[in-house]
């Protein structure tokens, strides 16, 4: 970073970001976030773009964190947060979830952050965002929830227990 490298630095579809939180190195996270590494995984549209009005003009609406894109092949992409989740690098999935990283943005198949953490089980992790209000009913592109891909029961367990929760 002293040698002024482009912390957006894409190829192959990884940038220094996505490495670091894959590999849960939270300082190099830390610096990448100062330097506005995390710009292009913040503010996504749930419809993937500005709504236009009767005139062909683009209005803005507003950005709601806890709603996922329509078409995951579409607007799907790995963001830091699928990456830390699935690994389960708790203080990452907290350093970006502060940055205000959607836990429900999809991956292509439209996945979250949420389902990448049950899959794996990754039981911190989901503690973190159940913490949050994440919704854990929250469906992929293929009609999956959490509770569907998980394969542990301690993680079917925790899954369960915050559903009940929520329907008191």
């Amino acid at each position: 970073m002293e040698n002024k490298a482009n912390p957006l630095y894409e190829k192959d579809g990884w940038n220094p970001l996505l490495w670091a939180a894959c590999n849960g190195n939270e300082d190099i996270v830390r610096a990448l976030i100062k330097r506005n590494a995390c710009a292009p995984y913040l503010n996504q549209k749930s419809s993937g773009g500005d709504e236009e009005n009767k005139d062909g003009v683009a209005e803005e609406e507003d950005f709601d964190p806890f709603v996922k894109p329509k078409d995951a092949r579409k607007y799907g992409k790995y963001t830091p947060l699928h990456w830390a989740s699935y690994k389960g690098f708790f203080k990452v999935v907290w350093i970006l979830l502060k940055e205000k990283m959607s836990p429900l943005d999809i991956d292509m198949y439209g996945n979250t952050a949420v389902h990448q953490a049950a899959a794996a089980g990754q039981l911190k992790v989901l503690e973190c965002f159940l913490s949050r209000g994440v919704d854990v009913d929250v469906k992929n592109a293929r009609g999956h929830t959490p509770m569907d891909l998980a394969t542990e029961a301690k993680t079917k367990k925790l899954i369960s227990h915050a559903t009940k929760m929520k329907l008191c």
